[in-house]
């Protein structure tokens, strides 16, 4: 039972909108679509459901894209097979991952998730340890005249390059204000696990500790992917390509690009059980023993199949794919929503209000959420209107 907010979980402790603006209700949201309906009624309910199962669907699109853009490169220097379409390679992924999506106990993907973990780390390193052994021998870009658009990104071009990574075209060294916006979305498409700090909160027995872990794990986590991103770019510079697995030497990219596809095509059921989940609440099935085994299984199939039809439409353009999902789904449930419901639900008032006092409304906690929405709301309408133009004018 929840008796009264804390300062440092506002959102996961929700006061309840009354006449008394105060008054306190003991419920224990419990999933991220719960704070919304608490604060928002019916419509904050929906738009997060509505932004995350499109946001999951999205991830599961990209994954099944990404390995079929690896299988493509892997296989242009192979005879019999070059002349492969991409789509079919996204083809060849779906019997894979349909099954796979069957399965609704994920505790049986504890193992899988674990060694993909590992496999992402292993190869994260890999391609660090390249791109610094590729900037130390003096063979990466030497342009950064920002002269003109990242456009030199052709698969024959990196294939004849062997290793020399510096075109004509000048790379940007700081900002590149042509992509930035569609880069915005990809930022945050990165931290795509919003959705479970919630779950995360109700199952930790010290429920103190979340924020504080919260900040410690997105502050690594972003030291770690700017250090990534940095360091490669400035190896590859305008040469870099959208997956830049794609940039490493022939002899290593095959291997790390298998070890990626084996996480990409197992990553792909556990990223659409919230997606999933959401069609079966909305259609009433029950969770278990609903005798319905099989709808709820082609209820999988076609949500599968219908990221096939996405990724196969959006083809090579992958990093596009990745910034129009971000942009339009993410940054929402990351930005957005979580500032809109703290603000409506009266959370601010109740944490900096004396209660034996008049209000206090514009408090330093509500004006830095009035910030955030501003610069969610901002950065949702910049980045997707590039994102778009970027993904259907190339």
């Amino acid at each position: 039972q929840i008796d009264s907010p804390s300062q440092t979980t506002p959102l996961l402790e929700m006061s309840d909108r009354t006449r008394s603006r105060f008054s306190v209700k003991k419920v224990k949201p419990t999933t991220y679509s719960n704070i919304g309906e608490m604060s928002m009624g019916k419509f904050g309910k929906y738009a997060v459901e509505f932004s995350t199962f499109f946001s999951q669907l999205g991830f599961c699109c990209v994954f099944l894209s990404f390995s079929g853009n690896l299988m493509h490169e892997l296989v242009r220097t192979t005879e019999g097979l070059k002349s492969v379409p991409l789509y079919i390679w996204m083809i060849c992924g779906l019997p894979i991952v349909v099954p796979l999506t069957w399965i609704r106990r994920l505790k049986y993907f504890a193992i899988p998730n674990m060694i993909a973990t590992l496999i992402i780390f292993g190869g994260s390193l890999y391609v660090m340890m390249d791109s610094v052994a590729v900037v130390a021998a003096g063979e990466g870009e030497q342009n950064w005249s920002c002269s003109s658009s990242i456009k030199n990104t052709s698969t024959d071009s990196y294939l004849s390059q062997d290793k020399k990574y510096s075109s004509e075209s000048g790379a940007c060294f700081w900002i590149n204000f042509e992509t930035y916006p569609a880069f915005l979305g990809t930022a945050v498409y990165a931290f795509e696990g919003i959705t479970m700090i919630l779950p995360i909160y109700n199952s930790m027995r010290n429920k103190k500790a979340l924020v504080p872990l919260i900040w410690k794990v997105l502050g690594g986590l972003t030291i770690i992917m700017s250090t990534f991103g940095a360091v490669s770019f400035y190896a590859f510079g305008s040469a870099t390509k959208p997956i830049v697995l794609s940039n490493l030497p022939h002899q290593g990219r095959v291997v790390v690009s298998f070890l990626f596809i084996f996480v990409a095509l197992f990553m792909f059921p556990l990223t659409i059980f919230p997606a999933a989940n959401i069609v079966e609440n909305t259609l009433s099935l029950p969770s278990q023993n609903s005798g319905k085994k099989w709808y709820k299984n082609l209820i999988r199939a076609v949500l599968s199949a219908l990221c096939l039809i996405v990724s196969i439409g959006a083809g090579k353009s992958i990093n596009k794919l990745v910034a129009l999902i971000g942009a339009v789904f993410c940054v929402p449930l990351a930005l957005v929503y979580p500032s809109l419901f703290y603000l409506y639900s009266g959370c601010a008032e109740y944490m900096n209000a004396d209660m034996s006092t008049a209000d206090r409304p514009w408090t330093a906690s509500k004006v830095l959420a009035v910030a955030i929405l501003v610069i969610g709301v901002t950065s949702t309408l910049m980045s997707s209107y590039y994102a778009v133009k970027d993904l259907f004018t190339n």
